[in-house]
């Protein structure tokens, strides 16, 4: 149990995460389900509300919602429990919004290049951020004034 909390303390974790990092350092299968259990119970664990919290911060960084889905199913993090925290924040809807949003800022850096060389940096920006090429396409056509 204190090997989990102080997992908890340096960052909030999945219940997937913890039971790994517990299973690596040795702990058996029963001691980790037990130490997960009583987390759940206390509150301290709660992927729902881990889910949510990661979405946010994506969200604050940029991230797509592809991105954001793929990152919490890594993290072990159920897909239910995913699409809940995606939807419930309305990722989706917004996306093409926010990559507008991104790409306005990060044009602020491409105003001496050719209408060709922004839409190919902004392209690049947006597709690393996990945007889809053809949503990543449209916004950077619309800033690039192409």
């Amino acid at each position: 149990m204190h090997r989990a909390m102080s997992l908890l303390a340096a960052r909030a974790r999945s219940r997937h995460e913890i039971s790994e990092r517990l299973s690596s350092a040795g702990f058996g299968t029963e001691v980790t389900e037990t130490v997960v259990r009583r987390l759940e119970e206390l509150g301290l664990l709660d992927d729902g509300k881990f889910a949510e919290e990661c979405v946010r911060q994506a969200v604050a960084r940029g991230r797509s919602a592809e991105w954001i889905r793929r990152d919490l199913l890594q993290r072990g993090v159920m897909e239910t429990v995913v699409d809940a925290a995606i939807e419930q924040l309305g990722v989706v809807s917004s996306e093409f919004e926010r990559a507008l949003e991104l790409a306005r800022r990060r044009a602020a850096g491409t105003a001496e290049l050719s209408s060709a060389r922004a839409y190919g940096r902004l392209m690049r920006y947006l597709c690393g951020r996990g945007y889809d090429p053809d949503l990543a396409a449209e916004v950077s056509r619309t800033v690039a004034g192409i």
